[in-house]
């Protein structure tokens, strides 16, 4: 891509995404197993997580075939057997400073952070048609946005 192409592709995506709506969580999430719904989000992009309108994470997907449906049900994912537990860093996160601050144990913190997705988070995303344009606009909308507080 050149200079040009690569502006012109971030003012497109920014244009995109500021005219696009906010998405709830639990139209896209299965709630009794936390998997994500089928024919949704079967694209590569990046996404923002909001909470109360305000930006909170900014994010990518599309690596292989770990689409953003499968990204977005990551926030809800655990896995007590795997050595990482946790399918997403913000949830990881969310779950540990609310498990310390509260006196929680891991899944009491878990159910608190999906509960916490489910009604007081949206999101927004635009698609891209590579994995690389994503991970590009997801360091420039962090940048455009001011460096949400859970990113970095």
């Amino acid at each position: 891509m050149e200079m040009d192409e690569v502006l012109q592709l971030i003012k497109d995506k920014w244009a995109e995404l500021s005219n696009s709506q906010f998405l709830d969580f639990k139209d896209f999430i299965e709630k009794s197993s936390w998997r994500p719904q089928g024919g949704k989000l079967e694209c590569i992009g990046v996404y923002i997580i909001y909470e109360q309108r305000v930006p909170i994470y900014v994010g990518s997907a599309g690596k292989g075939n770990h689409v953003l449906k499968y990204r977005i049900s990551d926030l809800f994912s655990y896995s007590p057997k795997s050595k990482n537990h946790f399918y997403h860093t913000l949830t990881k996160k969310l779950t540990i400073d609310y498990s310390k601050k509260k006196g929680k144990t891991t899944l009491e913190a878990l159910d608190c952070i999906r509960r916490f997705y489910l009604e007081k988070c949206s999101f927004k995303y635009v698609q891209t048609d590579t994995i690389d344009q994503a991970r590009m606009l997801e360091q420039v909308f962090i940048l455009l946005l001011n460096h949400p507080k859970h990113n970095g």
